[in-house]
């Protein structure tokens, strides 16, 4: 689920040209050295079937704010739908992760949180 659900996010804001374009020097800049720039490279380059269902959370629980405007405001609701299901302590589908990495998650969900009216 948690490859399905990620790929599939990562497609939707792949796809969405003009927000890619908003933040590749952000995110260029940021993970210049950074590890998880060749996580994100590797997940590039996975394929789903068709068949797989589609993510609610990715999908369906934010279509209504889709059409806004500022689309990182629905990115940053699903980024935080997805750490509420698997990386916050003792969440049902809580994943194992190296402690840097879940703390960076975090630190990353709570500074975002504002701003995508998540609470």
């Amino acid at each position: 689920r948690l490859l399905i659900e990620f790929k599939q996010f990562h497609d939707l804001m792949i796809n969405d040209t003009g927000f890619i374009d908003d933040i590749k020097e952000i995110i260029t800049a940021k993970f210049e050295d950074n590890i998880n720039r060749v996580s994100a490279e590797t997940l590039s380059n996975i394929s789903l079937a068709d068949v797989l269902p589609k993510s609610k959370i990715v999908y369906e629980n934010h279509s209504d704010t889709v059409k806004d405007a500022d689309r990182t405001n629905v990115y940053l609701k699903i980024a935080h739908d997805l750490h509420k299901k698997y990386v916050e302590g003792g969440s049902e589908f809580e994943v194992n992760l190296k402690h840097e990495c879940r703390r960076n998650i975090v630190c990353f969900v709570q500074q975002h949180s504002d701003l995508s009216g998540a609470d």
